[in-house]
Protein backbone atom coordinates (compact mmCIF):
# COMPACT_ATOMS: atom_id res chain seq x y z
CA UNK A 1 0.00 0.00 0.00
CA UNK A 2 1.20 3.29 -0.92
CA UNK A 3 0.45 6.80 1.10
CA UNK A 4 -0.26 9.41 -0.99
CA UNK A 5 2.15 12.75 -1.26
CA UNK A 6 2.46 14.95 -3.90
CA UNK A 7 4.31 17.59 -5.96
CA UNK A 8 2.67 19.58 -8.85
CA UNK A 9 4.01 21.97 -11.05
CA UNK A 10 1.82 25.28 -13.39
CA UNK A 11 3.29 23.55 -15.47
CA UNK A 12 1.95 22.29 -11.68
CA UNK A 13 4.39 19.04 -10.72
CA UNK A 14 2.83 16.94 -8.40
CA UNK A 15 4.86 14.02 -6.50
CA UNK A 16 3.85 11.71 -4.47
CA UNK A 17 5.53 10.15 -1.40
CA UNK A 18 5.36 6.40 -1.80
CA UNK A 19 7.33 5.85 1.23
CA UNK A 20 9.21 2.63 0.71
CA UNK A 21 11.67 0.83 2.75
CA UNK A 22 15.34 -0.30 1.87
CA UNK A 23 13.50 -3.50 2.14
CA UNK A 24 10.68 -3.19 -0.02
CA UNK A 25 7.87 -3.01 2.16
CA UNK A 26 5.93 -0.23 2.49
CA UNK A 27 6.72 1.98 5.81
CA UNK A 28 4.59 4.18 7.86
CA UNK A 29 7.28 6.40 9.09
CA UNK A 30 7.12 9.89 9.35
CA UNK A 31 4.69 11.37 6.31
CA UNK A 32 7.16 13.18 3.59
CA UNK A 33 5.81 16.71 2.60
CA UNK A 34 3.50 17.48 -0.38
CA UNK A 35 5.54 19.51 -3.16
CA UNK A 36 3.13 22.22 -5.13
CA UNK A 37 5.41 23.86 -7.61
CA UNK A 38 4.03 26.42 -9.59
CA UNK A 39 5.68 28.41 -12.64
CA UNK A 40 3.07 31.10 -13.82
CA UNK A 41 4.90 32.65 -16.75
CA UNK A 42 4.74 36.76 -17.50
CA UNK A 43 3.79 37.03 -14.16
CA UNK A 44 5.04 40.33 -12.35
CA UNK A 45 6.36 40.44 -9.45
CA UNK A 46 3.68 43.03 -8.09
CA UNK A 47 1.15 41.33 -9.51
CA UNK A 48 0.39 39.32 -6.11
CA UNK A 49 -1.48 41.02 -3.15
CA UNK A 50 1.13 39.66 -0.84
CA UNK A 51 3.33 42.09 -2.47
CA UNK A 52 1.41 44.97 -1.46
CA UNK A 53 -0.25 45.02 -4.85
CA UNK A 54 -4.18 45.86 -6.02
CA UNK A 55 -4.63 42.85 -7.84
CA UNK A 56 -6.47 39.96 -5.19
CA UNK A 57 -4.67 36.71 -5.35
CA UNK A 58 -6.22 35.07 -1.93
CA UNK A 59 -4.78 31.41 -3.18
CA UNK A 60 -1.84 32.57 -3.98
CA UNK A 61 -0.94 34.63 -0.86
CA UNK A 62 -2.60 31.20 0.92
CA UNK A 63 -0.19 28.69 -0.26
CA UNK A 64 2.80 31.62 0.49
CA UNK A 65 1.94 32.16 3.75
CA UNK A 66 1.87 28.27 4.17
CA UNK A 67 4.84 26.87 2.56
CA UNK A 68 8.24 28.31 1.91
CA UNK A 69 8.82 31.73 0.00
CA UNK A 70 11.95 32.00 -1.84
CA UNK A 71 12.45 36.14 -2.22
CA UNK A 72 16.24 36.05 -3.71
CA UNK A 73 15.70 33.34 -6.26
CA UNK A 74 14.79 34.94 -10.01
CA UNK A 75 13.76 33.19 -13.25
CA UNK A 76 14.52 34.03 -16.83
CA UNK A 77 12.87 36.80 -19.00
CA UNK A 78 10.97 33.86 -21.12
CA UNK A 79 9.29 30.72 -20.63
CA UNK A 80 11.50 27.52 -21.90
CA UNK A 81 14.54 29.11 -20.80
CA UNK A 82 13.27 29.23 -17.08
CA UNK A 83 11.35 25.63 -16.86
CA UNK A 84 14.86 24.55 -18.62
CA UNK A 85 16.22 26.09 -15.17
CA UNK A 86 14.04 24.56 -12.77
CA UNK A 87 13.65 20.65 -14.28
CA UNK A 88 17.52 20.37 -14.98
CA UNK A 89 18.93 22.72 -11.92
CA UNK A 90 21.15 24.26 -14.63
CA UNK A 91 21.45 27.80 -16.31
CA UNK A 92 19.57 27.27 -19.43
CA UNK A 93 22.23 28.48 -21.56
CA UNK A 94 24.57 25.23 -20.69
CA UNK A 95 22.33 23.18 -22.72
CA UNK A 96 21.34 25.22 -25.42
CA UNK A 97 18.12 26.33 -24.32
CA UNK A 98 18.46 29.92 -23.75
CA UNK A 99 16.24 31.62 -25.87
CA UNK A 100 12.54 30.24 -26.19
CA UNK A 101 11.20 28.29 -29.42
CA UNK A 102 7.45 27.83 -31.02
CA UNK A 103 5.61 26.31 -33.56
CA UNK A 104 7.00 23.30 -34.76
CA UNK A 105 10.32 24.03 -34.00
CA UNK A 106 12.77 20.94 -33.95
CA UNK A 107 14.20 21.75 -30.39
CA UNK A 108 14.03 20.53 -27.00
CA UNK A 109 15.82 19.82 -23.61
CA UNK A 110 18.77 17.52 -24.36
CA UNK A 111 17.45 13.58 -23.70
CA UNK A 112 20.41 13.19 -21.63
CA UNK A 113 19.64 15.88 -19.17
CA UNK A 114 18.38 14.27 -15.91
CA UNK A 115 14.90 16.34 -15.50
CA UNK A 116 13.53 16.95 -11.26
CA UNK A 117 10.47 14.14 -11.60
CA UNK A 118 13.03 11.58 -11.77
CA UNK A 119 15.06 13.03 -9.15
CA UNK A 120 11.85 12.94 -7.35
CA UNK A 121 10.93 9.56 -8.38
CA UNK A 122 14.36 8.47 -7.16
CA UNK A 123 13.28 10.27 -3.42
CA UNK A 124 10.05 8.16 -3.14
CA UNK A 125 7.98 10.44 -4.79
CA UNK A 126 5.35 10.12 -7.84
CA UNK A 127 5.13 13.06 -10.23
CA UNK A 128 2.28 14.50 -12.23
CA UNK A 129 2.18 17.61 -14.51
CA UNK A 130 -0.79 20.31 -15.35
CA UNK A 131 -0.28 22.91 -17.70
CA UNK A 132 2.14 24.11 -19.84
CA UNK A 133 5.39 21.95 -21.30
CA UNK A 134 7.18 24.20 -23.41
CA UNK A 135 10.45 21.65 -23.15
CA UNK A 136 10.05 20.16 -26.86
CA UNK A 137 7.77 17.62 -28.39
CA UNK A 138 10.00 16.96 -31.45
CA UNK A 139 9.63 12.97 -30.29
CA UNK A 140 7.87 11.44 -27.65
CA UNK A 141 10.61 10.99 -25.46
CA UNK A 142 10.96 14.67 -25.23
CA UNK A 143 7.37 14.87 -23.85
CA UNK A 144 6.76 14.71 -19.91
CA UNK A 145 5.29 11.04 -19.46
CA UNK A 146 8.95 9.66 -20.89
CA UNK A 147 10.78 12.50 -18.96
CA UNK A 148 9.78 11.24 -14.99
CA UNK A 149 6.07 12.09 -15.09
CA UNK A 150 3.57 9.58 -14.10
CA UNK A 151 1.14 11.68 -16.28
CA UNK A 152 0.48 14.91 -17.98
CA UNK A 153 -2.64 17.01 -18.82
CA UNK A 154 -1.98 20.17 -20.90
CA UNK A 155 0.14 21.59 -24.20
CA UNK A 156 3.49 21.23 -25.19
CA UNK A 157 3.81 24.15 -26.93
CA UNK A 158 4.19 28.21 -26.05
CA UNK A 159 1.24 29.24 -26.08
CA UNK A 160 -2.48 28.20 -26.49
CA UNK A 161 -5.82 30.22 -26.84
CA UNK A 162 -7.47 29.72 -23.80
CA UNK A 163 -10.88 29.16 -25.09
CA UNK A 164 -10.58 26.57 -28.00
CA UNK A 165 -7.13 25.09 -26.62
CA UNK A 166 -5.18 25.80 -29.97
CA UNK A 167 -2.21 27.78 -31.28
CA UNK A 168 -1.38 28.99 -35.23
CA UNK A 169 -4.62 27.21 -35.71
CA UNK A 170 -4.15 23.75 -34.69
CA UNK A 171 -5.67 22.25 -31.78
CA UNK A 172 -3.19 21.36 -28.96
CA UNK A 173 -4.10 19.28 -25.55
CA UNK A 174 -3.06 16.20 -24.41
CA UNK A 175 -3.77 13.76 -21.53
CA UNK A 176 -1.20 11.56 -21.24
CA UNK A 177 -0.23 8.42 -19.01
CA UNK A 178 2.44 6.40 -19.15
CA UNK A 179 3.18 5.50 -22.35
CA UNK A 180 -0.22 6.39 -23.83
CA UNK A 181 -0.38 9.76 -26.01
CA UNK A 182 -4.32 11.43 -25.44
CA UNK A 183 -5.61 13.43 -28.28
CA UNK A 184 -6.86 16.83 -28.37
CA UNK A 185 -10.21 18.77 -26.16
CA UNK A 186 -12.26 21.64 -26.76
CA UNK A 187 -14.23 24.31 -24.75
CA UNK A 188 -14.87 24.56 -21.85
CA UNK A 189 -12.09 27.49 -20.16
CA UNK A 190 -8.77 25.83 -19.99
CA UNK A 191 -8.31 26.78 -16.49
CA UNK A 192 -11.46 24.86 -15.46
CA UNK A 193 -10.11 21.65 -16.91
CA UNK A 194 -7.17 22.49 -15.62
CA UNK A 195 -7.98 22.65 -11.93
CA UNK A 196 -10.23 19.42 -12.76
CA UNK A 197 -7.45 17.34 -13.04
CA UNK A 198 -5.68 18.90 -10.40
CA UNK A 199 -8.33 18.13 -7.70
CA UNK A 200 -8.24 14.87 -9.04
CA UNK A 201 -4.48 13.94 -8.48
CA UNK A 202 -4.62 15.73 -5.36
Amino acid sequence: MTVPSRMLLLLFAVAQSRYVSADGAASGSAKKPHILYIIADDHGFHDCSFTGSDVHTPTIDRLRSQGIALEQHYVQKVCSPTRTAVMTGRYPHRNGMQTPFCGGAAEGLNLNETMMPEHMNAAGYTSHIVGKWHLGFTSWEHTPTFRGFSSFYGFYGCAQDYYWHGSKGALEFHYDKGVWIGGSRGPPWRSALLAQVHERIW
